[in-house]
């Protein structure tokens, strides 16, 4: 498995979009790959913030792969990391890398006439699907992408459809169901007419199917794009030029409370969908030692091991810059940090409410070659559990130097997790 950068992030749709900057601050922002509108030129990622006000789509990244008239987009939370394609390649984009790509391969269709026009993604198993889209079918193909490029594997399937000139164009994973959602769209007398599909995850079962209306009743554009929020059960869907928010209620019934719309804005159109999911981390207070440790000014607490996000196994809080060789107790306390309270046998304030659910997450020895570059990770594993979306929780670390006063603290960590 590649290896990932801590980041701390928001939520966010994607369309082709690599930037660290798209993770900061307010959350529920639109973030993918979009084309202009002439083909063989080149598309972008963009983000937008979609709930909070709709502000214009904003470039993270131009000319990011030729426009081929379809395109798809999944992120990967482990990796921190958007994959995107524009129907012929496969191309993943870590957000830190300022639009470098990490890994490049070729889409592999199962139909010799399907062309791809999504992606998403299964993080947990380390698989990529994608949706091909033939006149009257479309099909589900996985990726293993445990190494780069992409493996094409067995167990893609195939749906055929009851009109020949339907084709899909989106498609996004509901991994807490098992269920992936489908947008085919149709030509009608006035633009088209687009059908939600929801798809078993194994064999292309068609559960149910509910009529999917777009944002703008005068045009009714094919729908490109779609992507799933796995906290607050909401399905993003989009025409290229306007993107609306719906709730599945019972998704295996096809019940859906349609929400608010938002123009992307700009000259260029979403061509794919990915929720960005976020952990938003405050420092709160600083790091000390007593006289029995030596003395470290910069030691620092941080989420790592991809995002927070339900089923991460992998996630981690580190603690680094600490005096070599001391022990590190890592507490965590239920809400946000506290003002703090002196105890008084350490040298600052300790942030974490011992209100229940207080508890230590582990203790480490902290290891180094120099004197203030101890160093722990303390493993926080999340499971696929939604009563955690969106907990807050107060994390800090405590040093023993020696058995009499050396005793230390690292500064707080307010982390929101599951922000997705």
């Amino acid at each position: 498995m590649r290896k990932s950068s801590a980041l701390c992030g928001a939520v966010a749709l994607l369309f082709f979009s690599s930037s660290t900057s798209a993770q900061q601050g307010d959350l529920n922002r639109l973030i993918g790959w979009a084309s202009p509108p002439a083909l063989k030129s080149s598309g972008q990622i963009e983000f937008q913030d979609h709930l909070n006000k709709c502000q214009p789509a904003q470039v993270l990244c131009p000319n990011v792969q030729v426009n081929e008239g379809s395109g798809g987009a999944a992120y990967d939370p482990i990796n921190q990391s958007l994959w995107v394609t524009n129907g012929s390649l496969l191309e993943e984009y870590p957000l830190a890398s300022k639009c470098t790509a990490s890994c490049r391969g070729k889409t592999s269709p199962m139909g010799s006439a399907s062309t791809v026009t999504g992606l998403a993604i299964d993080f947990e198993n380390r698989v990529l699907y994608h949706l091909e889209t033939a006149p009257g079918s479309f099909g589900i193909l996985p990726y293993d992408i445990k190494s780069c490029p992409p493996v094409p594997l067995k167990g893609g399937c195939t749906v055929k459809l009851s009109n020949p000139r339907a084709t899909a164009g989106g498609i996004a994973y509901n991994k807490l169901d098992g269920l992936f959602y489908v947008a085919v769209s149709e030509p009608a007398f006035v633009g088209y007419i687009s059908t939600l599909y929801v798809v078993s995850k194994s064999g292309c079962q068609v559960i149910c199917t509910y009529p999917l209306n777009t944002c703008d009743v005068r045009t009714q554009d094919a729908i490109t794009g779609l992507a799933w929020d796995h906290c607050s059960g909401t399905l993003f869907a989009t025409d290229g030029t306007n993107t609306r928010a719906m709730k599945p209620t019972d998704p295996r019934k096809c019940q859906v409370t349609v929400g608010v719309c938002c123009a992307k804005g700009g000259t260029t159109r979403w061509q794919g969908l990915a929720v960005l999911p976020g952990t938003t981390g405050k420092v709160v207070g600083t790091g000390c030692t007593g006289k029995g440790c030596a003395s470290c000014t910069q030691q620092a607490l941080y989420p790592a091991g991809g995002d927070a996000v339900l089923g991460n196994k992998g996630f981690y809080i580190a603690w680094r810059g600490a005096p070599i060789s001391a022990s590190g107790i890592l507490f965590a306390g239920p809400g946000l940090c506290t003002k703090g309270l002196q105890l008084p046998f350490l040298c600052g304030l300790f942030h974490p409410s011992l209100n229940p659910g207080f508890m230590p997450l582990g203790s480490a020895v902290l290891s180094g070659r120099t004197q203030c570059t101890g160093a722990a990770n303390y493993p926080l594993p999340l499971p696929r559990d939604p009563a955690l979306c969106n907990i807050s929780i107060c994390v800090q670390g405590l040093l023993v130097c020696s058995a009499i006063s050396g005793y230390g603290l690292s500064p707080a960590l307010e982390l929101t997790l599951m922000k997705d």
